[in-house]
């Protein structure tokens, strides 16, 4: 399980975007019990280098997301 926690957003909104910019599929977390709506489910049952390659996504994925909401905040605030 990946965390999320920290971003403050929606898990299924965050795999939605993070599979439309990279391709990597994950699982929000609130198909699960608990708190899953602060993680996100990486099947991880694959060679290193694919979990690697995962893991590069998921942090350019990441920064991308970010990045957006700290463009559309600028926006708001620039008004």
């Amino acid at each position: 399980m990946v965390d999320i926690s920290s971003l403050n957003v929606d898990a299924q909104e965050l795999t939605e975007f993070i599979r439309k910019k990279t391709g990597l599929i994950l699982i929000a977390g609130d198909k699960f019990d608990g708190n899953g709506k602060q993680f996100l489910r990486m099947n991880i049952a694959t060679s290193t280098d694919l979990i690697e390659d995962a893991l590069r996504r998921l942090q350019r994925a990441i920064v991308l997301f970010k990045r957006k909401d700290d463009d559309l905040m600028n926006l708001i605030l620039n008004k």
